[in-house]
């Protein structure tokens, strides 16, 4: 298994994809503000704040977990929604970057896979 992280700054979410042979676990980052020398800065897990954040993806909060195989099928796990009962947004792009980051999963699911029949 292989790993590979993504930044998708006009997203503000960071991605962490783990690579089988027939399918991509992904974790999902927001991204809760920029640091020095451009890095991201991510809520921590467990932080009461979000105030309380970190630089290294091991030690943040997840937003949403899945994997897409290589037939196009996906299983997402919202983190947010399952710790605080809901996903708040303050304006229709906060919610519009939700499925535009699962887009992107299931694009890169196309570029690391040797093999991909999903439908377009």
């Amino acid at each position: 298994m292989t790993s590979k992280i993504k930044h998708f700054k006009e997203l503000n979410f960071t991605v962490v994809a783990k690579i089988h042979d027939l399918y991509v676990d992904y974790n999902i980052y927001e991204i809760n503000g920029w640091l020095e020398d451009d890095l991201p800065a991510y809520v921590k897990d467990g932080a009461s704040s979000n105030l309380d954040y970190v630089e290294d993806t091991e030690y943040a909060t997840v937003f949403i977990e899945g994997h897409v195989k290589w037939d196009g099928c996906s299983n997402w796990m919202f983190q947010e929604c399952l710790d605080n009962t809901y996903i708040h947004g303050c304006s229709k792009s906060d919610i519009t970057r939700i499925g535009l980051i699962l887009g992107e999963c299931y694009d890169w699911t196309k570029e690391l896979l040797t093999s991909f029949e999903g439908d377009y």
